[in-house]
């Protein structure tokens, strides 16, 4: 067992523990780590394309990489991952004819911060992307997120003011209280614990939970969306990604299977489709 093992073992029993005794303090705990993200490097072939990206500076001093010229896409990565994640799209894509931007989320990568939540980013994002539009003026082509990114890209567009003509979500969960509520029965919690883990992070957030259920606010997204998922992903259930689909306006599903929920960012069918997606 890894030294990280033991101590998610060990903080799953304190939690519990604490769940018992206090459960107030045991979900001000839980919130803690669920915003909280680990940071990661990038791996070498990662750091290798990412150098090769030009920088953008930003107010925020978030991390944002260009290459190419063109149609501009974005895209948002999952979390714990880092803009370089789609290292393998970039030349693909920019051979196409667009200009691709790697962002790197606040606290993930080389962005600065310890904590971020799903409204936080969304915010950040379409901050540093106007500052960026103010400069180099450009309409938004495109957003493409993964997991965590491909439900801030959403969020985004249901409650914010970016309006790409085309979207697309890779790995992502249909509705944010699933994602907590999953959270919360890894950790083994009395249903009263989970009450108030949600509670806590709907008001550190600002965050009602309806507006982060896409099943719900589907119909508000105003650009076409590509959904693609793999049915054996274990993270995120191929279920949530029909969810998406058919909540959705305009959208297409694309199945892939054996890919699970990283390895479908590295997957060359993968970029083809979407590639066509966007060109057409």
């Amino acid at each position: 067992m890894t030294q990280q093992e033991l101590l998610m073992r060990a903080t799953q029993l304190g939690l519990k523990t604490l769940d018992r005794t206090v459960p107030s303090l045991a979900a001000a705990w839980a919130e803690s780590i669920f915003l909280t993200p680990q940071h990661h490097p990038r791996p070498s072939l990662e750091e290798k394309i990412w150098k090769q990206g030009r920088p953008i500076e930003l107010s925020s001093g978030n991390a944002l990489r260009v290459y190419g010229s063109g149609r501009r896409l974005v895209f948002v990565h999952g979390w714990e991952s880092r803009g370089s994640a789609f290292a393998d799209w970039v030349e693909p894509l920019t051979s196409q004819g667009f200009q691709i931007a790697l962002w790197d989320v606040p606290a993930h990568g080389d962005s600065p911060g310890k904590r971020i939540n799903m409204v936080a980013a969304s915010r950040a994002l379409q901050k540093d992307l106007q500052e960026w539009d103010r400069t180099e003026a450009s309409p938004l082509y495109a957003l493409i997120g993964h997991s965590f990114g491909g439900c801030t890209c959403l969020f985004s567009q249901t409650t914010g003011s970016l309006r790409p003509e085309k979207t697309v979500t890779l790995g992502s969960p249909s509705n944010v209280r699933g994602v907590i509520t999953r959270s919360a029965d890894q950790i083994g919690f009395s249903p009263r614990a989970k009450d108030l883990f949600l509670e806590r992070l709907q008001k550190t957030t600002g965050l009602r939970i309806d507006e982060g259920d896409f099943r719900l606010q589907g119909s508000r997204v105003p650009s076409k969306l590509l959904v693609i998922h793999d049915k054996k992903d274990k993270e995120i259930s191929f279920q949530e990604g029909l969810e998406l689909h058919s909540s959705v306006p305009h959208s297409g599903i694309h199945a892939t299977e054996g890919l699970g929920h990283r390895r479908i960012l590295r997957d060359n069918d993968v970029v083809k489709v979407v590639g066509e997606f966007l060109i057409g």
